[in-house]
């Protein structure tokens, strides 16, 4: 890539256009576009590991917040294209805390509203089966900081800790829960059981955490 050109745009242009998309000229940004989206995205897929998909969301978060936050930038502190690769890295990282939100959530979910593993003629919850969006219902319910008081040595201790967060956290089916710790599955499915009992009535126990999931 010629040092005097990103994207296929000059330096010299782009200084121009963050000036101008300061001050709301949308043309001024459709030039910061063209030269920051798609290096912007193969930063996400070769230095972040994602997929071509998440990389280009992800890519239009940045440049959405290039776009509204022009007028924050001081081209005699940092140039525009560091100033456009912090947003860029701010943005992974909000990405992974929210990825690692829904995951909570969806741990929680299957808790509280599925059914007990002693049961096996039910089948295991899919949490792709959910009918409501459980980011939405996540952010509504405003359950955020009473997730991690569940997934704690404090309330199910450290053996069961591990068991649970295979199964509700990294998603793991049974066997491959019992595979991973060496264990049979029967001993898997007994513990499972005993974290749920435990981790229940620690929320009963929570006025506010049983308001939260209605118990």
């Amino acid at each position: 890539m010629n040092k005097e050109k990103i994207g296929g745009v000059p330096k010299s242009a782009i200084n121009v256009a963050i000036k101008k998309a300061a001050q709301g000229n949308h043309r001024a940004f459709r030039v910061l576009y063209n030269a920051f989206y798609e290096n912007v995205k193969w930063f996400f897929i070769l230095k972040r590991d994602c997929d071509d998909y998440t990389a280009g969301d992800l890519a239009n978060e940045v440049m959405s917040k290039v776009w509204t936050n022009a007028n924050q930038h001081n081209i005699i502190k940092a140039q525009v294209s560091t100033w456009v690769y912090s947003i860029a890295k701010n943005v992974f990282i909000d990405y992974v805390r929210r990825e690692q939100t829904k995951k909570q959530f969806y741990a929680i979910y299957e808790l509280f509203h599925t059914f007990d593993y002693t049961d096996d003629k039910k089948q295991e919850f899919n949490v792709h089966s959910l009918s409501r969006n459980p980011e939405q219902e996540f952010i509504e319910n405003q359950k955020g900081e009473l997730l991690n008081e569940l997934f704690t040595e404090k309330v199910v201790g450290k053996n069961l800790l591990e068991i649970m967060k295979l199964r509700y956290v990294e998603q793991l089916s049974l066997k491959e829960v019992a595979d991973k710790l060496n264990m049979n599955d029967s001993t898997v499915r007994v513990n499972i059981k005993r974290g749920r009992d435990m981790m229940r009535e620690f929320v009963k126990s929570n006025h506010e955490m049983a308001q939260q999931f209605s118990l």
